[in-house]
């Protein structure tokens, strides 16, 4: 397993954005022969990030996780992917989802309307008071979730348990319990518990403010280059591969 790469990475403005710095990234690892394992990390939920690899024809994961790690597919058969059901129990067991909506009409918050509700519950929100409420709220029911804010717009309340950072360390347990050579990438704010996890890990140059203002850590490297470049500039500097 020494010689053999896994990439954990986020798609909309990480992975995704710019066409020429993607086949570059894909082209850098084909050259290098690069063997190299795939898992698709993002907050939209399964037919959504389908539909994006379909759309940049981005090369097929051997693990998609979507829904901000509510939701894990592996690959069972080329292109076809199998929803992870110990995963999906491990999360839904005891998900409060009558209660969490009595605190969303108490509030008067609008639900965003592409997010099928099963998975996790996402409200467009426009100023972070409207966060703070929902958060005390939750916590004064004692419900059992986890809630994250990104974008500046847009809130996921979702199983305690869940979130890109958990999902990814299950993956990498569960999965790939031998490998060494892990890098991850993100973007936004839901990357930010998977970026501290302590593997090799890279904000991209466009990432939000926030990420982008985080402070130095261990293992965590802030790229210059936008999207696929950043992540490849990320790559060449924690493995040492030539151009």
């Amino acid at each position: 397993m020494q010689n053999t790469y896994l990439l954990a990475t986020d798609l909309d403005d990480t992975l995704v954005g710019n066409q020429l710095a993607l086949e570059n990234l894909f082209e850098y690892f084909q050259k290098q022969a690069i063997d190299l394992n795939l898992i698709y990390i993002t907050g939209r939920h399964f037919d959504s990030a389908k539909e994006l690899i379909t759309k940049e024809q981005l090369p097929i994961p051997d693990v998609l996780i979507c829904d901000v790690g509510c939701s894990i597919y592996t690959q069972s058969t080329p292109n076809l992917f199998k929803k992870d059901s110990d995963w999906h129990d491990k999360l839904y067991s005891n998900w409060p989802v009558d209660k969490i909506f009595e605190v969303i009409n108490d509030l008067n918050l609008e639900l965003q309307d592409n997010i099928p509700l099963a998975k996790r519950i996402s409200l467009n929100v426009d100023n972070e008071q409207d966060v703070k409420s929902v958060c005390q709220k939750l916590a004064q029911e004692e419900l059992p979730v986890k809630t994250i804010y990104s974008s500046q717009k847009d809130l996921d309340i979702l199983p305690s348990e869940s979130g890109k950072g958990n999902a990814l360390i299950y993956t990498l347990n569960n999965y790939y319990p031998n490998i060494q050579n892990v890098l991850v990438a993100g973007n936004s704010e839901n990357d930010l518990e998977m970026l501290s996890l302590g593997y090799p890990s890279v904000i991209v140059g466009n990432a939000e403010e926030l990420l982008l203002n985080l402070r130095e850590m261990p293992l965590l490297y802030k790229a210059q280059g936008h999207h696929a470049d950043g992540i490849r500039e990320a790559f060449e500097t924690f493995f040492k591969k030539e151009s």
